[in-house]
């Protein structure tokens, strides 16, 4: 359907009247419709439109050349009539709105009686509704002053209910049209119209009537004409006209015909746009999302989308470090398997802080609409849903989860926080976890309520290896290690042992580790067949039966089996995780396209307080030491000292920052107080206060770290701190005029980066807005013309060529710096992710965070690949002696020493936690007793990560694997195909497309497509879209799904064209397979072949226009499986997983458990034969139990119950479970053996009573309720 518009109203040819009355010389009558409607429409902005009734006629005629309208940014809006009885207005002008919509629908009666005319008219108007384009309002007549209602055909007060039109082309040229319009149905059949036409560029009166008309819609829209009330539609009528639209469609007139006819796209052209509308959905189309995105990944990035997909609904743990993009690689995965209608409902879950960077990240990049959760809506009736964890746990959005339809995958981010409470001190296997809320709700409510789960830290193992363990078993897809925390730890140090020494300790070993080598294919088939592809499986068969037989190992025999064993490893099943050195192997080989840049931490410099500084922190200190002893003294539970901990800890955090930001933390403070001596001061109020201040924890929940500080104080009590406070503020109030010693600093810094006038493009980043304010005004207060762009979680402000700053989105901010037109960007931490700033080569640190991990992030921001620079630099600016100071300077720089790290240390290796910064600057721990645990922390650290880790060379050679496998591949359609099909169309051509000129043939100019203003560009050049393109003459947008433009240029040539005869369309469901799969039947004149690629598509050189009989339809559609198989045994779906496979896990898992369970149950239960009582500590028998059995090779329990063990099937240990009778014994292998006393221990540790208090029957209870339980799994 093309556009016959042209440049506007002034070329073409317009009577002053139309009448159908009028009977031309050769005997033709006048047709408004396509005479003057129809040319209008075409060629306007801008439709105000005063019409008749609100009736199903009325709207009919209404619509009169709506097919034709440009959209070219503009829009309508129509003002009907409604004529009601009098109560009825009477009701609804009092706001009765559900009687309004009733009514309304009423006057529409029903739609299957409306003439086909009718039926036509009112489908247009609803389409053009439902597109936003049209906004209808209903008004009612009144009477002037009173504003009692009045029937519309009322002769009172003189009022005429007139009928007519204004249009506004785009230079702004008007016409109105007015007359008769008549709309009754009559009119609608016999087309029964006079109409007067007035121009504003004619001569004479005209211009004025328009602009006095223009006046009055205005008034009328605006509801303050005293003659009328303006009500907008109701949605339940709104709603109802949308339903008439049967969208996607190609809009007629009334007579059944398009308003403008013109070229359209042939067959061919018709087939290659509808195999791209169509393309994730066609057989290997499971990727054409990821491939078709506007972000180009990273190696590492396609490989952890790509097995996210390959083998959904497994979940995995996305671990990469910061700054290495995990957000991109759950984007790419959630867009594939949307787009390929495998996944219609996905949550993320993210600390508050994160959620909006989470939705602007997957709408920018990855055209995804999710939803946010505020708690005043409801996102998760929405197929894409993002909440935050803190409202995830409240009571009532568990319940609406659990009403909610289930999910197909949820992504935790930030997953560390949902560690347990407490990290063991030693064998961690040991110890009962004490979990938080948010990993209850995980494990109890998400994984339950989704068909896979991820989650995503860049923290996995931070203090212990269990932490990782933890996480690893909520994916519920590492079979009996999913049981058992000791297998996990037993595997790790077998595979040490085979590094180190090249060979397994016993035959115990080999079984063990042959066991998990073979339930790989089981429980994970697609990665158990990419194994075997990058191990060449013949060569890794050989040397597996080596190992298993206990035979002499070549050399090439233990490399290959070093990498196996560590690629079958339970964490490396799962846990994805991938560090800078992994990305330097890649730019070594020549595999990187971008930069990496060096990172150098520059010397912290000594920067001291002033005199008057110096006054403030003694001051302070002495405040948050006596207010401390004051309320802890007091009647303070232990949930209000903690949150006087956290209110205390957040003065020193701020003053550290600036002593401007100490100040308003202060005032905010003092004015608390004096509220609550007046009797103000209500809870509310003051944990909002609380909550206003960015110094949690972004998941902590509320509710449970913030009680009353004011409640329960004396009046005595609250005029003390008032008065300190008062006091402290004069202190501060007296150093409004002096520069901060560390902005001094901060402003010599950006005074040598300056060169010919500019500063060498720099970030500054900062906690607290408070002090982003101060920076501002100092640094404009030396240079009004700095080129300074601020970025805060508030808002973004950009210099102006004046000097002035003004208020920008987020987009300008990042492109103007990007493009080098900002020098200095101030930073809160809310651009700590998802910000890319490569063009900057200095992050300074104003201010540091208690946590180690949110100054990584921030460096992460210039520390990526791509960077411009072969070098940055790091400067963190702090006072000397400071807790910062002793930490990120002295402590760093001893740990980099001592650990013989090269290079910088990363600061998320800093094994430093904010309860420590804490604690060292309250006093309650030394500089060295910190030192002396966090250096044990960090070798602890870096041992687990050697033993627990594959090594980036390892990770490199195998995914290099992979992608040799994947780079075969061939895809249904890829951005190639897209770009091709645009820039080659014959149709966009006739409508005035092309390609725009000096863009090297990279950027397409769309024309004269209904719904897409003209001037609009479209480009697939990833780079081209990121910088942009000056001088385009519309919007540039990326040729993709998702992307507005793109999908409507789709539609336009794919649904309002009719399928060509010749060509069928082919969509199948198959059990085996998520989703739906599609492909095309076409007949090239000899016989029907199935088109379902562009690969296809290009043996093709025409099509018969012959209808393809449905059974060839059905018969081809029935073959589209097949061409979706790549290999027998590869993915992505070789049988329904999400069934299958997962069932295969769990039940390895729970066989574990029952099997460690009764043989731990056994074990207690035995100990009376060995002279204990009952009655007897438990500790002793424990000592007792690891005496006699720990070390041993074997250990035989005499009298094991066996009925449920032989329910739960295979085992991961080749025992020997004897066929008859209840009870018998089990040989334990030494693996098992230290399994079993883990679980007994564990289990005891559980009851949380003091080691001197649990006897050995409350152990015995505990496992025979625990063993209970799991029974039940088995019934």
């Amino acid at each position: 359907m093309a556009s016959g518009r042209s440049g506007g109203f002034t070329d073409f040819h317009w009577q002053d009247s139309y009448r159908t009355s009028e009977v031309r010389p050769d005997g033709s009558q006048v047709d408004i419709l396509r005479e003057f409607y129809v040319p209008a429409l075409s060629r306007s902005q801008e439709y105000l439109r005063v019409a008749g009734f609100f009736t199903s006629s009325s709207l009919a005629v209404a619509s009169q050349g709506f097919s034709s309208f440009s959209e070219e940014g503009g829009s309508m809006r129509l003002i009907v009539g409604a004529d009601l009885d009098p109560a009825d207005v009477e009701a609804i002008l009092k706001g009765d709105e559900e009687r309004l919509s009733l009514r309304l629908q009423d006057r529409l009666g029903d739609c299957h009686r409306w003439p086909k005319e009718e039926s036509r008219g009112v489908e247009l108007l609803a389409w053009m509704v439902a597109r936003g384009v049209l906004e209808v309002k209903v008004a009612f007549r009144v009477r002037p002053g009173t504003r009692e209602p009045l029937p519309f055909d009322s002769p009172e007060g003189g009022y005429v209910h007139e009928k007519w039109a204004l249009f506004r082309d785009r230079h702004h040229r008007w016409l109105m049209a007015s007359g008769s319009l008549n709309e009754s149905r009559t009119a609608l059949v016999r087309n029964a119209e006079n109409i007067t036409l007035e121009a504003d560029w004619w001569a004479g009166p005209s211009a004025g009537r328009i602009g006095k008309h223009r006046e009055d819609f205005e008034v009328i829209w605006g509801d303050e004409h005293r003659h009328l009330r303006v009500l907008p539609l109701p949605e339940a009528v709104r709603e109802r006209l949308i339903s008439f639209s049967r969208s996607p469609s190609r809009p007629v007139e009334l007579d059944g015909k398009p308003g403008l006819t013109g070229p359209a796209p042939s067959p061919l052209e018709w087939l290659r746009f509808s195999l791209i509308e169509a393309g994730p959905t066609l057989p290997g189309g499971l990727y054409v999302g990821m491939e078709t995105a506007p972000v180009a990944p990273w190696p590492h990035q396609r490989v952890v989308a790509r097995r996210l997909v390959d083998s959904w609904p497994m979940g995995y743990l996305l671990c990469d470090e910061v700054g290495l993009g995990k957000t991109i690689e759950a984007g790419l995965a959630f867009r594939s398997l949307v787009l390929s209608k495998v996944a219609k409902r996905i949550m993320i879950a993210a600390p508050a802080g994160l959620v909006e960077q989470w939705r602007r990240e997957m709408a920018d990049k990855f055209y995804l609409d999710f939803n946010v959760d505020n708690l005043r809506s409801d996102p998760l009736s929405k197929p894409l849903s993002l909440v935050s964890t803190g409202i995830l746990q409240r009571k009532d959005r568990v319940q609406a989860i659990k009403g909610a339809p289930p999910f197909d995958l949820v992504l935790l981010d930030e997953a560390h926080y949902a560690r347990r409470r407490e990290i063991p001190p030693f064998d961690p296997c040991r110890f009962s976890p004490d979990y938080g809320g948010l990993y209850k709700t995980v494990r109890d409510l998400l994984r339950e309520r989704t068909s896979s789960l991820s989650l995503a830290t860049a923290t996995p193992m931070q203090l212990s290896w269990i932490e990782a363990y933890d996480l690893l078993k909520l994916t519920g897809r590492v079979g009996a290690f999913g049981g058992s925390p000791s297998l996990v730890d037993r595997y790790y140090d077998s595979l040490k042992r085979f590094r180190d020494d090249g060979r397994l300790s016993d035959g115990d070993e080999r079984d063990f580790l042959q066991a998990v080598s073979s339930s790989i294919s089981s429980q994970d088939p697609t990665y158990s067949w990419f194994l075997r592809e990058c191990f060449s499986g013949g060569r890794l068969d050989e040397s597996l039966k080596r190992l298993w037989s206990g035979r002499r190992l070549s050399r090439d025999d233990l490399s290959t089996l070093e990498r196996y064993l560590f690629a079958v490893a339970p964490l490396s099943r799962v846990m994805l995780r991938h560090t800078r050195e992994l990305l330097r192997v890649y730019g070594d080989r020549g595999l990187l396209d971008r930069k990496l840049a060096v990172r150098e931490v520059l010397p912290v410099p000594d920067i001291r307080f002033s005199p008057e500084e110096k006054k403030v922190y003694d001051d302070l200190e002495r405040y948050c030491s006596d207010l401390f002893h004051k309320i802890s003294s007091g009647k303070a539970d232990e949930s209000r000292k903690k949150s006087l901990g956290f209110y205390l800890s957040l003065l020193r955090q701020r003053f550290a920052s600036s002593v401007h930001a100490l100040l308003k933390s202060l005032e905010r403070r003092l004015e608390k107080v004096e509220r609550s001596l007046g009797h103000y001061e209500t809870v509310e109020e003051l944990e909002q206060e609380l909550l206003d201040e960015p110094f949690l924890e972004d998941d902590e929940s509320p509710e449970d770290v913030f009680p009353d500080l004011l409640k329960d104080r004396t009046v005595q009590d609250l005029k003390w701190e008032a008065d300190r406070l008062r006091d402290m503020l004069d202190t501060i109030k007296d150093l409004s005029f002096q520069v901060p010693s560390k902005v001094q600093y901060l402003l010599s810094v950006l005074d040598r980066r300056r060169f010919d006038g500019r500063v060498a493009q720099t970030v500054i980043f900062t906690r607290y807005v408070d002090t982003l304010e101060n920076l501002i005004s100092h640094i404009r207060g030396k240079d009004r013309k700095m080129r300074l762009g601020t970025y805060s979680g508030r808002e973004c402000r950009c210099f102006k060529s004046n000097g002035d700053m003004e208020r920008v989105d987020r987009e300008t901010v990042k492109r103007r710096f990007l493009s080098g037109d900002i020098d200095v960007l101030l930073c809160t931490d809310a651009a700590a992710e998802g910000l890319n700033l490569q063009t900057a080569d200095m992050l300074i640190n104003f201010d540091l965070p208690w946590n180690p991990m949110k100054v990584e992030q921030r460096v992460g921001r210039i520390d990526r690949i791509g960077q411009k620079h072969d070098r940055i630099e790091v400067l963190n600016l702090c006072y000397v002696d400071s807790v910062e100071r002793i930490i990120y300077d002295r402590l760093m720089s001893r740990f980099s020493q001592a650990m013989s790290m090269v290079g910088t240390m990363p600061f998320s290796l800093l094994p430093v936690s904010p309860e420590e910064f804490d604690d060292l600057a309250s006093g309650r721990i030394t500089v060295e007793q910190l030192e002396k645990s966090s250096k044990t922390r960090l070798i602890e650290q870096r041992e687990q990560v050697e033993r627990m880790e594959m090594g980036p060379r390892e990770r490199f050679d195998l995914y290099r694997s992979w992608e040799r496998i994947w780079d075969r591949e061939v895809l249904p359609v890829d951005l190639k195909d897209i770009w091709e099909s645009i820039v080659e169309s014959s149709y966009l051509k006739e409508l005035g497309g092309q390609v725009a000129s000096g863009t090297q043939d990279k950027v397409f100019v769309l024309r004269g497509i209904f719904g897409i203003p003209d001037g609009t560009c479209l480009t697939v050049d990833r780079d081209l879209f990121e910088r942009g393109v000056e001088g385009l003459p519309g919007p540039l947008h990326f040729a993709t799904y998702g992307d507005r433009v793109f999908d409507r240029l789709l539609e336009h040539i794919c649904q309002d064209f009719q399928v060509p005869s010749g060509i069928a369309l082919m969509e199948e469901v198959f059990k085996a397979r998520p989703g739906v799969l599609s492909g095309f039947a076409l007949f090239d004149g000899e016989k029907v072949r199935t088109v379902a690629s562009f690969e296809d598509l290009r043996s093709i050189d025409k099509v018969v226009p012959q209808v393809v009989p449905k059974e060839e339809v059905h018969r081809l559609s029935q073959r589209l499986l097949s061409l979706e198989r790549r290999d027998p045994g590869q993915g992505p779906f070789p049988d329904v997983i999400s069934e299958r496979i997962l069932n295969i896990n769990h039940k390895a898992k729970m066989a574990q458990l029952l099997l460690e369970m009764e043989l731990a149950s056994s074990l207690v239960g035995s100990l009376v034969s060995a002279g204990h009582r009952d009655e007897e500590r438990f500790s002793d028998a424990k000592a007792f139990m690891d005496q006699r059995i720990g070390g041993k090779k074997s250990y035989t329990l005499s009298r094991v119950d066996l009925r449920w063990l032989r329910k739960a099937g295979d085992f991961l240990f080749p025992l020997s479970i004897p066929s008859m009778g209840d009870e018998g014994a089990i040989s334990m292998p030494s693996t098992l053996i230290k399994s079993v006393l883990d679980t007994v221990v564990r289990e005891s540790d559980a009851i949380h009573k003091s080691q001197s208090a649990i006897t050995i029957s409350m152990v015995k209870e505990r496992l025979w309720n625990q063993l209970s339980k799991i029974r039940s799994d088995f019934e």
